[in-house]
């Protein structure tokens, strides 16, 4: 493994257990406590797919006594790093239950010409929920799903009602959301994403370690993307599976 002073970015991957966590975890201690800042004011991120995975992470810095206190404003959730640059409240972020009870009072309150006979079936929120989220985690604005969708029904008439449905609920779930002055956080990752994206080279931070992941959407690799632009150094893990079915990939 080459010296890390001498790479911007790099990328570990490798299966659960094979060290990668360890590794990134003495590197950022290493730039946290050798940097010219305070400690605390370091401009460096440790950045976890999720808030539980993050005070895990947290937790092992824990165990280091000359370490305790200097991570708690540097070890946190992809949108937490996200909510920590932009100034959003974390209040105002959308949960998925949030959402889940946006779709359901959506279909319940209204008349639908695919959906109306099964709108109070149980799992049809949820199912339509998950796919607003699949949605959001793309790089497409809605006027681009609506014109999918429109064309879809054009080419698919049995189905015209169907996407004619998904077409208005995605509307009406934005509407509602703005109404309500909360947050989509999948929306909000690729919109940060291209903020960045727009920002001064190296503007970001000094050192961003990306851990814990398995794949990223594309809005979480657009804002990987950004993030690696816009700071000093950027480490990205990926946790593969040890079948070895992409290891051409990554074959370097």
């Amino acid at each position: 493994m080459p010296a890390m002073e001498a790479l911007r970015s790099i990328l570990l991957t490798g299966p659960a257990g094979t060290g990668k966590t360890t590794r990134c975890i003495r590197w950022f201690r290493e730039q946290l406590l050798d940097s010219p800042y305070s400690g605390l004011f370091c401009p460096a991120y440790f950045v976890l797919p999720s808030k539980e995975h993050s005070e895990r992470i947290h937790s092992l810095f824990l165990r280091d006594p000359g370490f305790r206190g200097l991570a708690n404003l540097h070890v946190v959730s992809m949108g937490g790093f996200i909510r920590m640059k932009s100034a959003f409240e974390e209040s105002r972020v959308l949960t998925r239950f949030e959402r889940y009870r946006i779709i359901e009072s959506l279909l319940t309150s209204r008349s639908w010409s695919f959906w109306e006979e099964v709108k109070d079936t149980a799992g049809l929120a949820e199912i339509l929920s998950d796919w607003i989220r699949e949605v959001k985690q793309t790089t497409f604005r809605r006027g681009h799903w609506a014109s999918a969708l429109k064309a879809l029904s054009v080419r698919q008439k049995t189905d015209a009602a169907r996407f004619a449905d998904m077409d208005r609920l995605l509307k009406l779930y934005d509407e509602r959301v703005r109404a309500l002055g909360l947050i989509d956080p999948e929306a909000e990752t690729f919109r940060f994403a291209r903020r960045v994206g727009r920002a001064r080279a190296a503007a970001l931070s000094d050192l961003v370690i990306l851990d814990g992941f398995f794949s990223f959407t594309p809005a979480q690799l657009e804002f990987v993307r950004s993030v690696a632009r816009n700071s000093q150094r950027t480490i990205v893990t990926l946790t593969l599976d040890a079948s070895g079915n992409r290891s051409d990939v990554f074959g370097y």
